[in-house]
């Protein structure tokens, strides 16, 4: 009976062991296939995510296989079987891709995320495509943005443009900021050209708007030669010297069949040269008549005169278009394209265009502005240059008897 026992109890551990070991295989067994479902699951989203409508989108140099030894390209599978690829030119990680509207169009494009890194730093990069009937399409970068950026790396950014519409009408659409970055062999710690523009995508038709170039070593004449950029149906209407001291030249563009109750004037290109050496090309162009209230409106008689003059107060010119005048009175109205120390450009500040009729105080460091109101009433303003605007820190109104 007590050798009965002793099996009973040894056979009672045996077992214990056996379900000790069992489970021990169980656990293991259930990681490994957690991490398989895991990864298939990964596969899958990531398969879902790269795939709508039927149309799969794959890429090489994801951005956790850096370094990448091979120029990236995108790959498309249309549902009728048919493939198209995409050869970007340089070895891009790819961070990801989203479905997007870049055109305001009313329909998402593929839009693809990624980024390029050198010497010059991290550059952010978009590449946008349009799938119709079994073909692709690419949108961004659209084949003229290369006729101001030429072959060099860029940096976007995703912003928001007022872009031109009727009368009165505000239309935000979805733009893309431009900066490039192309080193100049042989020129020394400073050897650098670029181009700042923001682009946008209305009635299938991209703009440049906000432009600007800047390159080191070179004079203006030289600069002018390589970057001006006239474009179709429009000529040189006229060039001149803005300075006795010949650091600012501009190149009037007009179109050569403008549109009824519009100035053929359209389009000026600045350029100016800083004491570092550097010259900058600032394009401005101008609205429609139609856009009363848009940025850089012309109004009645304008003459579009380049005025280089210091109206932030900080020692550094900068540079004044007029507008024509504007209401009963025709007050002189100028826009302005204010001198930034920090980065070398000129940025334009449409808060001076509030500014009736300007008058300089330097001693003050402020402007006047003035305006007659009717027979009997003018008003003074006096505006100040604060934190990158024109505020109005003043009003007067005298009454005459």
């Amino acid at each position: 009976m007590k050798f009965k026992r002793i099996c009973i109890l040894c056979s009672l551990i045996l077992l214990s062991f056996s379900f000790v070991a069992c489970g021990t295989e169980t656990n293991e067994e259930s990681e490994i296939k957690e991490k398989q479902d895991k990864e298939e699951k990964t596969s899958k989203q990531k398969s879902e995510e790269n795939q709508s409508d039927e149309v799969l989108v794959t890429w090489n140099n994801d951005i956790d296989e850096y370094p990448h030894d091979e120029d990236t390209v995108i790959k498309f599978e249309l549902p009728d079987g048919s493939k198209k690829e995409f050869d970007l030119a340089f070895p891009i990680s790819i961070t990801g891709m989203e479905m997007l509207d870049i055109d305001n169009d009313s329909e998402d494009e593929y839009v693809i995320n990624g980024y390029f890194t050198n010497t010059l730093g991290e550059n952010n990069m978009y590449y946008a495509y349009e799938v119709s009937n079994n073909d692709v399409e690419q949108v961004f970068p659209f084949e003229e943005l290369s006729n101001y950026r030429g072959d060099t790396i860029f940096n976007c950014e995703l912003v928001e443009v007022n872009a031109p519409t009727g009368f009165e009408e505000e239309n935000i659409v979805k733009g893309i900021r431009v900066n490039t970055v192309n080193v100049v062999p042989d020129a020394g710690p400073v050897g650098y050209e670029s181009f700042i523009g923001t682009a946008y995508c209305q009635d299938k038709k991209w703009h440049m708007t906000n432009l600007e170039y800047k390159t080191y070593g070179e004079s203006i004449e030289e600069f002018k030669d390589e970057n001006l950029i006239i474009p179709k149906g429009c000529e040189v209407e006229h060039e001149e010297w803005i300075d006795d001291e010949h650091t600012v030249y501009r190149v009037a563009i007009q179109n050569t069949n403008p549109d009824d109750g519009e100035y053929a004037h359209c389009m000026d290109y600045i350029y100016a040269k800083a004491l570092d050496g550097a010259v900058t090309c600032l394009v401005v162009d101008y609205p429609s008549k139609s856009d009363l209230y848009a940025d850089r409106y012309t109004h009645d008689v304008c003459g579009f005169e380049v005025v280089y003059q210091d109206v932030s107060f900080d020692g550094n010119k900068d540079i004044l278009i007029s507008l024509g005048r504007a209401g009963n009175q025709g007050a002189a109205i100028y826009c302005a394209y204010v001198y930034n120390e920090n980065n070398g450009r000129y940025i334009y500040t449409p808060s001076f265009e509030d500014i009736p009729n300007y008058e300089l105080n330097e001693s003050e460091k402020c402007i006047y502005g003035y305006s007659r109101d009717s027979a009997v009433q003018h008003s003074k303003f006096t505006y100040e240059y604060q934190d990158g605007e024109f505020v109005l820190v003043d009003k007067e109104v005298e009454t005459m008897e």
